[in-house]
């Protein structure tokens, strides 16, 4: 099966690469060593009631405020600008209801990985959709969160596949932990300043993650940016580089093409080789349907 959708069939050895990537992401999931890491890109689908993207939220959020930049879909950026002329806790409540506004269920994305048996998810996502997922395949998640505002750690138990831990990185958007999600670039600055300082530090069962044989798997991000690189630097910064792969879902831009050949992208090209070089991970080209769909499937046969 091609995850790359309509393009251009594979040929034999993008095919085997893909195949043995496959393999090690199931074994990986059997052993529960697969430790799903979901952005805002996961919680899209081709239903018409799915979240909007985050440049989606971020437009509407300065179509509110009346943003003056040319980059309306920044969704730090915006959102520092509209605390500035407002005020946090006003942000917050806009982009609350900006997510819980619709009736949005559980995508594709969720409902593979819950139906898969993995014990540990973290998300930089405010939404309760993969927790709702694992409660439709008759699981009991167990929702944890980073909420830098305390100084103190979270006691979270280890997670199992009856019970799987959701751990939310970037806060959450129920009404009464409004406060505790990151919008800006200044919360995220000081999100990473606080994991680097551990103050507070991640609940430890979360922390173990980050220094025993995972393979952390990255679907709906956008690998060029600064933040999540930032993050996991700070998450890893005194861990060797580690002999398990990681691996991460991104379309590749498809350039137009020229008289002699389709246009090289080389952008992409140089965030493959920085992901590959710094935290030995690979960049899957496909979008996290195709990809997440592909997976549960070759699960199931093995």
């Amino acid at each position: 099966m091609d995850v790359k959708g309509g393009d251009p069939p594979l040929d034999a050895s993008e095919r085997d690469d893909l195949e043995a990537d496959f393999r090690l992401i199931v074994q990986a999931i059997k052993e529960e060593r697969c430790i799903p890491f979901l952005g805002a890109g996961a919680s899209l689908s081709d239903r018409a009631d799915s979240l909007p993207s985050g440049p989606e939220l971020a437009r509407r959020i300065a179509d509110e405020v009346k943003y003056p930049g040319e980059d309306k879909g920044d969704f730090l950026r915006v959102c520092q600008y509209y605390e500035t002329v407002m005020d946090a806790y006003s942000l917050r409540r806009f982009i609350y209801k900006s997510l819980t506004i619709s009736d949005a269920a559980p995508g594709i994305v969720h409902h593979k990985l819950a139906q898969m048996p993995l014990t540990h998810i973290l998300t930089t996502n405010f939404d309760n959709l993969m927790e709702r997922a694992f409660r439709i395949a008759d699981k009991e998640p167990i929702v944890g969160l980073y909420d830098w505002r305390y100084d103190k750690a979270q006691d979270l138990p280890r997670g199992t596949r009856r019970k799987p831990i959701v751990y939310k990185l970037h806060g959450t958007a129920e009404e009464d932990r409004l406060m505790s999600m990151l919008c800006t670039e200044d919360d995220v600055i000081e999100f990473i300043a606080r994991l680097t300082r551990g103050e507070p530090v991640l609940a430890p069962v979360i922390q173990t993650l980050f220094t025993e044989f995972n393979s952390f798997l990255f679907i709906g991000y956008g690998l060029r940016d600064w933040n999540i690189r930032s993050m996991m630097r700070s998450l890893r910064w005194n861990v060797p580089k580690t002999s398990t792969k990681s691996f991460a879902v991104q379309r590749k831009p498809r350039a137009p093409s020229t008289a002699s050949g389709p246009k090289k992208d080389w952008e992409w090209d140089s965030i493959s080789r920085y992901w590959d070089t710094k935290e030995n991970l690979k960049i899957i080209d496909s979008t996290a349907v195709e990809f997440t769909s592909a997976l549960y499937d070759r699960f199931r046969l093995v």
